[in-house]
């Protein structure tokens, strides 16, 4: 903060900043109106002890403004504000400074004096990158070369920061990680994997043109590279113990992933057993009677009044079959 402070002083000793103590309102129509006020024309030394001034000032007193062009058709560029002072208790510093930057002079500044080379910002910061240049080039700083690009939004979801902050402290957000956002946070919780959100992003590409995209477009990309390494489980909701007739008593060995090695899961049947299937897939089966498969084990004949075993070659589930079905031993994860 101590470099910012000393910076400003150079900019006013310079003649390229002065103390503006115009009422906020009549500050905001002068720049409407691209007309100076008498401030602007007051003696650098006189700024220079109004600015000593400013750290014990009450707030809302005065600002320091940039000199620039009160007539230029990019209105950032009208004098704009620099420092103004904020009371109040900070996150980190508490109450040690109350003379604050602006977002313009704290970027231009840090860009500079950091030697950040380059900035990606969306582009609603188009209009300010001019300003910025012209402090950096008044400071002697290297200029930051600035590349603006639209936001993308997915479609029904919130983006916007500001938004987000009033969500979350009204209590409607359980916070920034809330499944139903798209920040960085929020999708990790929802498992998405880093290369996908980054090949999402790479597909969709840098544009200056606004975008609105669905959520299936980047489940697409998570279901690719999960699929490669995500270990695979029954899962029957809403079960339904079904009788099997004639169900001898078997082992299925199922594999964890269908084509790469994760090792696999035994169940164990009890003859003349029974099975959980999903509520949903018992009332199709009775709507389509017909040959069905429970997954990695046997075949079903199912009739209006029956299920009957019929076998657990694949071969002959293959080109009549109605289905494989998702089940489990009864007794097994019922919990």
């Amino acid at each position: 903060m101590e470099e910012f402070y000393r910076l400003a002083e150079r900019l006013i000793a310079d003649g390229n900043a002065y103390i503006c103590d115009c009422p906020a309102e009549l500050m905001r129509e002068n720049r409407m109106k691209g007309e100076a006020c008498g401030c602007r024309s007051r003696p650098a030394d006189k700024h220079l002890v109004c600015w000593k001034s400013l750290f014990s000032a009450p707030a809302g007193t005065a600002v320091l403004r940039l000199k620039v062009d009160m007539q230029a058709k990019n209105t950032t560029l009208r004098d704009p504000t620099m420092f103004r002072i904020a009371e109040g208790n900070h996150a980190r510093t508490g109450t040690q400074y109350r003379l604050w930057p602006s977002y313009d002079f704290e970027n231009a500044v840090m860009d500079g004096i950091t030697d950040v080379t380059h900035r990606f910002r969306s582009k609603e910061f188009e209009m300010r990158a001019e300003l910025q240049h012209r402090l950096q080039d008044m400071l002697s700083l290297p200029r930051t070369q600035t590349v603006e690009f639209a936001r993308f939004n997915l479609e029904g979801v919130v983006s916007s920061g500001r938004e987000i902050r009033q969500l979350v402290d009204g209590g409607k957000l359980m916070g920034w990680d809330d499944p139903q956002l798209t920040t960085l946070a929020a999708l990790r919780r929802r498992g998405f994997q880093p290369v996908a959100i980054r090949e999402f992003c790479l597909a969709t590409g840098i544009s200056k043109a606004e975008s609105t995209l669905t959520w299936d477009d980047l489940m697409v990309h998570n279901r690719r590279f999960l699929d490669a390494t995500a270990p695979r489980y029954f899962f029957v909701p809403d079960p339904v113990v079904v009788q099997v007739s004639a169900l001898p008593a078997l082992t299925a060995t199922v594999r964890r992933h269908p084509e790469n090695d994760m090792g696999s899961r035994t169940f164990v049947v009890k003859e003349g057993g029974k099975v959980l299937l999903a509520r949903a897939d018992v009332a199709r089966m009775k709507q389509h009677p017909g040959l069905y498969r429970l997954m990695g084990c046997c075949n079903l004949q199912v009739t209006a009044d029956a299920v009957t075993f019929a076998g657990t070659a694949l071969d002959d589930y293959r080109g009549q079959g109605k289905g494989v079905l998702q089940w489990l031993p009864v007794g097994v994860g019922e919990d």
